[in-house]
This record gives structure tokens, sequence and C-alpha cells, in this order.
């Protein structure tokens, strides 16, 4: 933890002569700290004498004045940067100290597990006020640490009036950890106080759509699709909904029209060839399979084409789509024959032979032993 400098006699004393070139050069560097810099002083001190000649003849002048100049401009920013880059070098090499040093088995680790400092007993009547908690909610969030954003923001809530882009946030940082009752709850709330917002309404979509809860998913994207009727994403949404009620008809219109409107159409390729494939028409099932598989497959799609060519008694072709889809399964065959059987009662109201299946398998079983 001691402030690095390029004349202490461990850096002389390794260097030598060099020390000032190279000392300077270290010190001005931003990203690294303290602790840091004398380590890679010391490093290359034991570095091969041509590496080193190598390195320094790299180091010249201008670099080092830039790197100087660079310094003086963060200096002069204000107190308020200074303070923050103190502060996250001195976070930096508490780090460095917990995790490298050849001791850290010695000490308890505060970077083992998440720390919440709403939850410290000595600062919890000093940071509950609401202007913090919406400070402390709001820098969680923005980073991504939606678990104690959760957490902070669930506390605002309780502390007072908020808006609807508070339960907003709160809906989405349940949603990023997987509880979507409270997600469905929050973005509930945050619809009472903006019905307008169309950000809401495609999350109660998708949070509905999530829960099994089909029906009141497309309720929401029918509204949605109200007030933005060319939107692609929305058409996407409702063909999918419409999918998972059976109404397979229904969605190849609003998978159609996300191909034709969508800035990307290869996202409704997909669930287009699918619906195709469930209402029938196994010809054009076909062709969309065809171009999925003919750039970069994934399993289920060499999987579900092989299901629109076993329909049309394409066997030769339908046993080589199989064995892809297998062979592409991360070696799992056992897991593969349940995907394959997972979708074959949709499949023989179209009219599949119930002797094609095993028939596939058996074959699929003898090329893979």
């Amino acid at each position: 933890f001691m402030p690095f400098r390029a004349d202490h006699t461990s850096i002389t004393d390794a260097l030598g002569d060099e020390a000032a070139k190279i000392g300077g050069l270290i010190a001005a560097a931003p990203f690294l700290c303290d602790g840091d810099k004398y380590s890679f002083c010391l490093a290359l001190a034991v570095a091969p004498q041509a590496q080193r000649r190598m390195m320094l003849s790299q180091i010249n002048p201008e670099a080092l004045s830039e790197l100087e100049m660079r310094q003086a401009t963060l200096d002069a920013a204000g107190d308020a940067s200074a303070r923050d880059t103190a502060a996250g070098k001195y976070v930096q090499g508490l780090y460095r100290f917990f995790k490298l040093f050849r001791r850290k088995g010695e000490f308890a680790d505060p970077f083992a597990r998440p720390l919440n400092l709403l939850s410290l007993p000595l600062l919890e009547k000093d940071l509950h006020s609401p202007e913090t908690l919406s400070a402390v909610g709001e820098f969680y969030f923005q980073r991504g640490y939606y678990e104690d954003a959760s957490e902070v923001l669930e506390m605002r809530v309780g502390s007072g009036p908020v808006d609807a882009q508070m339960f907003q946030k709160l809906g989405y940082a349940y949603q990023q950890t997987g509880r979507l009752d409270e997600a469905l709850r929050n973005y509930s709330q945050a619809e009472l106080l903006n019905a307008d917002s169309l950000w809401t309404r495609r999350r109660l979509g998708a949070v509905c759509r999530l829960l099994g809860r089909t029906e009141e998913a497309l309720e929401h994207f029918r509204i949605a699709e109200k007030a933005r009727p060319d939107d692609a994403s929305i058409a996407l949404n409702i063909g999918h909904c419409l999918v998972e009620l059976g109404r397979h008809k229904e969605a190849l219109n609003y998978f159609f029209k996300a191909e034709f409107m969508g800035k990307k159409p290869e996202r409704a390729v997909r669930p287009l060839a699918w619906a195709l494939l469930l209402t029938g028409d196994t010809a054009r099932a076909r062709e969309y399979y065809s171009r999925l598989v003919s750039s970069q497959p994934t399993y289920a799609d060499c999987l579900n084409a092989g299901y629109a060519a076993m329909l049309d008694n394409d066997m030769p072709e339908a046993i080589r789509l199989f064995s892809l889809s297998a062979n592409s399964f991360d070696g799992d065959f056992t897991g593969w024959l349940d995907r394959f059987r997972s979708s074959l009662p949709s499949l023989y109201p179209l009219g599949l032979d119930p002797l094609l299946p095993p028939l596939v398998v058996d074959t699929l079983l003898y090329r893979h032993s």
C-alpha cells in the first residue's frame, strides 16, 4: 500500500540508471495501482537484458510527455475527479492484496461476496433517505447488479411516493433475476400509473408469456399493436402467442408480417417455418428450412427440417437431416432422442405414418453405434 515513487530505493537498486526513465513512465500510468507499479518495475528488473533494451527502445520522450500531460489533465479536473481516482486506486490496491498476497488465507476477503452498504446497521440510518435509496438503486441498476438493485428499489418504493419509472426498473430487476411474479406485480403497478407506456406493455406481455399466461400475454401485445401497428417485434410476439394457443393459421399472418416489416427478417424465418409445418404446408416449410440449414443451422433447424422431409415421405433426406441434428447436439444422443420424440404428437394429426419414427430411430441408432 506504499505510494509509488520512481526514486524509491527498491526501484533504483533494481533498475539502476534506467530507474528514472522506466519509473517515470510507470508512475504516469493511470490504469495501475501503486502495488501494480512496484510489481511491474521489480519484474522488469529480472527480465533478460535483451527484452529490457527492446522495451526501452520503444519508450520515447513524446510518449512520456503525453502520459504526463494526461495525468496533469486528470489532476486539474477538480476535487471530485481526484477523489474518484484516489478511491478507485485504493479499492484496486485492496483487491490486489486480498486476491494475490501470499498469506491472503489469513484474512477475511471482503470481495468474496456481495456487499450491500444499506444492510449495515452502522450506516442504516444515514443511507435510508428516499434520495439516497434512489441514487444507490440507480447505481446498481445501471451496472447490472439486479439482485442488489431490486432490494434497494424495493426499499425506495416503501419509503414514499414513486413514479411509474421506478416500478418499471424494479420490475425489470426482478425479471432479470428470474423472479417473474414480482416482476409482473411491479410492471402492473407501472401500467396503472402510466397506461400509455409501450415499454411497460411489452414487458407485461413478455412476463405473462414466460409465466404460461399466454391469453393475458396476447391481450397485452394486441394493445401494443394498436399503438404501433407496423412494429415487427410486436407482430412476432403475437405470432408466438398464437402458436402456443394452437392457432397456427392466425400465427402465420403475423409471422409473414414480421418477415415483411422487420429490419431483421431472418428473426421471423424459424417461427414462420414451424407454423407452416404445423398447418400442413410442408412444401413451403421445407423451403424456409432449406435456407436455415444452408447457413449455420442449429440442431433444432436440422431437426425440424427433418420433420418436414419425413412428413413428405422423403426418408433419405429426413435421415440426413436428423443425423446432422443429432451430431450437433453436444454428443448426447439420448438427449437428442428425447427432443426428437417430444414433437411427434403434434405431427401425427398432420398425417405422419406412426411406423416411420421407430424406423428413423433404428437407423440413427445403427449409425451412431
